[in-house]
Parts: C-alpha cells; sequence; structure tokens
C-alpha cells in the first residue's frame, strides 16, 4: 500500500523550484515564439493589404469600354 509518511510530507521543495524555472524557461520560449508569429503575421498583413490596395486601383483604372472589349472578345 501507500507510504503514508511519504504521502503526508508533501513535494520536496527544491523539486517545487526546479519546476518553477522549468516552467518560466518554458514560458520566455513561448513568448518569444509567440512575438515572432505575431510580427510575421502582422508583416503579412501588410503586404495582403497593400495588394487589394493596388488590385483596387486596377479595378477603378479599367474603363467600361474596356469591360466591353473583352466581354466582346468571347
Amino acid at each position: 500500500m501507500i507510504d503514508e509518511e511519504i504521502a503526508n510530507a508533501g513535494a520536496d521543495p527544491k523539486d517545487m523550484e526546479e519546476k518553477i524555472i522549468r516552467l518560466e524557461s518554458n514560458m520566455e520560449t513561448m513568448m518569444s515564439k509567440f512575438a515572432k508569429i505575431m510580427a510575421e503575421f502582422t508583416s503579412s498583413q501588410s503586404k495582403i493589404k497593400q495588394r487589394i490596395t493596388n488590385m483596387e486601383s486596377t479595378v477603378k483604372s479599367v474603363r467600361p469600354d474596356d469591360i466591353s472589349e473583352v466581354v466582346a472578345d468571347k
């Protein structure tokens, strides 16, 4: 069965401290990875917005006569 003294002794403070240090390290790693992902997302979002703006400008510059010529060619 379970040794009651061991069960009642609780966790070793040294083990707890090591776990906390490991958790802090993991948290720092996760935060740096998250910051990198956010930077990549922001960059991609900016590029996509610029592409959309360029496409809108292109579409606005197309005259109705140009569209009817394309439709007539088909």
